[in-house]
């Protein structure tokens, strides 16, 4: 179904399974044009770059979403209690809980920078190339537990992770400005 002017959505009698997927739109946070894919898994009640970060995790940890909530929290220092599937990160930064929110945005922000340097080389597209960094950054959680987005190792592996994943090249020098200008 389509959203509301507020990103509300209402899915279709019988529609009880499935991931849901977020194609275009308005971003209500910053009233700016959104060209990305996210993604939620089933039973989520929001879809957000921390959904889509979910369900990386818990495609690459077994398919355990509640347990990939709680990594996904734990490794961006947010409350493991939260459940990110259900949480409007919107309405918790109004409310005081901003934790969340910036999160949400150091995630996508990290993606769409890493898509756009993988999708510049004209090996795939943004959206492929986004797919691979939710992808890298969920391997980071589940191999370390963490995700130090300031960290250019944490990050460079991200970079290199998704260029693998697109089958594109780039020589160290410009893996490591793509680098620097994520972590910057």
């Amino acid at each position: 179904g389509m959203t509301d002017a507020g990103g509300h959505f209402v899915l279709s009698g019988g529609t009880t399974s499935g991931s849901l997927v977020l194609i275009g739109g308005t971003d209500t946070a910053t009233g700016q044009q959104f060209t990305g894919v996210l993604t939620a898994p089933t039973g989520s009640t929001q879809v957000t770059a921390l959904t889509t970060l979910v369900q990386s995790v818990a495609i690459a940890n077994g398919g355990n979403v509640a347990a990939a909530s709680q990594a996904v929290a734990a490794a961006l220092g947010i409350d493991p209690t939260i459940d990110i599937t259900k949480t409007d990160i919107l309405t918790n930064a109004y409310t005081g809980d901003a934790q969340p929110f910036v999160a949400a945005a150091k995630v996508l922000n990290t993606v769409s920078m890493v898509a756009s340097a993988v999708a510049g080389t004209g090996a795939s597209t943004f959206t492929s190339a986004a797919t691979g960094a939710f992808s890298a950054l969920a391997a980071q959680i589940v191999s370390t537990g963490g995700l130090d987005l300031t960290s250019s190792s944490v990050v460079n592996a991200v970079v290199t992770s998704t260029l693998t994943s697109a089958g594109a090249t780039l020589n160290g020098t410009q893996t490591s400005d793509i680098t620097s200008v994520v972590t910057s």
